[in-house]
């Protein structure tokens, strides 16, 4: 939303419904619109804020009262005549950059219980692997799934030649 009507902006340059766009890349990119007939996408991450429009009251990010994150293609159409105009097209980007925001947030404390899951299962590891006695554990049918060390020395098998037989393997 810009905050003026739609009465109020027709006939109006864009300058005078946003002054503060004057001299700015969007305005640069219309000139070459009409001058030259070039088509333009700008982004808000590239050029930053674009055009002042804000949301809607009642819409879901109209909450926060900042400006919509937004991109803007440029683009004059053919029509036959002297006098040119361009297509103004605005999309309301807000609510995929929020989408983007929470994703990250969500990436990085899934990285971080990786990180923690790693050094835990490293943590284990030394733990297994330095132990003076004997650790074995099985599964819920008796299955071996860990050997460490100790417990090759002491039962004569190696690790992988135990792993997913049954713990009674080991029993005289």
């Amino acid at each position: 939303h810009a905050r003026i009507s739609e009465a109020q902006a027709v006939g109006l340059r864009i300058e005078e419904i946003f002054p503060e766009i004057a001299n700015t890349r969007i305005c640069q990119a219309i000139r070459m619109a009409l001058v030259h007939g070039l088509s333009s996408i700008l982004s808000q991450s590239l050029h930053g804020a674009l055009l002042p429009l804000f949301p809607l009251k009642g819409q879901p990010h109209a909450e926060v009262g900042g400006q919509l994150q937004q991109t803007v293609t440029i683009s004059p159409p053919n029509s036959p005549g002297k006098e040119r105009h361009c297509l103004i097209q605005v999309i309301d980007l807000t609510d995929v950059v929020k989408r983007e925001h929470l994703l990250r947030a969500q990436a990085h404390h899934v990285q971080s219980l990786a990180d923690e899951y790693h050094t835990n299962e490293l943590y284990l590891r030394a733990i297994l692997d330095h132990a003076l006695d004997a650790i074995v554990t099985t599964n819920e049918q008796g299955c071996i799934e860990i050997f460490n060390p100790a417990a090759e020395k002491i039962f004569g098998y190696e690790a992988w030649e135990v792993k997913g037989q049954k713990v009674r393997l080991l029993m005289p």
